[in-house]
């Protein structure tokens, strides 16, 4: 419940602590349920990255057929349920998001946003940061940032959404290529 009332009200140093998370690279089970918990961290990061890679809710974890899945390959599996995806989920944006930092420090970059506006009448932008390796001068885009949209579609909304992006990132303006 703590860690909810501080990601509700306190959203910047809920941030910061999964991002120094991250960095650290530390484990957040509590240390007097560790002898309880059978550690499957191999199994933990294949199941992030399948419902990563191909868009999977977090209530799949939740789902009996799938859990009977998991079980028919291995009987002594994790039962892992949503909160516990949805913190591993967290901790591994947060760790690509520290990586990305630091590949793009120091590197001359440009941003691209663009919007659009879904079935549904939500709007949203998403932020590319385009650069050039040195050594290989192979061509990389990544994607900073995808947000639902307040506001009109101006230069100046823009505008702000890769600011937002570029101090999320600790990219700064004289390294943008225009």
């Amino acid at each position: 419940m703590l860690e909810q009332h501080v990601k509700i009200h306190h959203p910047k140093s809920y941030a910061d602590h999964y991002a120094l998370r991250a960095a650290n690279n530390n484990s957040s089970a509590q240390s007097s349920l560790k002898p309880f918990l059978v550690a499957c961290p191999e199994f933990e990061s294949c199941l992030l990255n399948w419902m990563i890679k191909t868009y999977q809710p977090l209530q799949v974890s939740e789902c009996d057929e799938f859990r009977d899945l998991c079980k028919s390959l291995n009987k002594r599996s994790p039962v892992i349920g949503r909160e516990r995806l949805g913190r591993l989920l967290k901790n591994e944006y947060y760790q690509c998001q520290h990586k990305m930092t630091l590949i793009l420090k120091g590197r001359h970059f440009a941003l691209t946003t663009d919007a659009w506006t879904s079935i549904a009448k939500v709007g949203y932008v998403t932020c590319t940061a385009h650069f050039i390796d040195r050594d290989t001068w192979k061509l990389h885009s990544v994607v900073l940032g995808l947000y639902e949209k307040t506001g009109r579609s101006r230069a100046v909304d823009c505008v702000e959404y890769a600011e937002k992006q570029m101090e999320v990132y600790h990219l700064e303006y004289p390294y943008i290529v225009l």
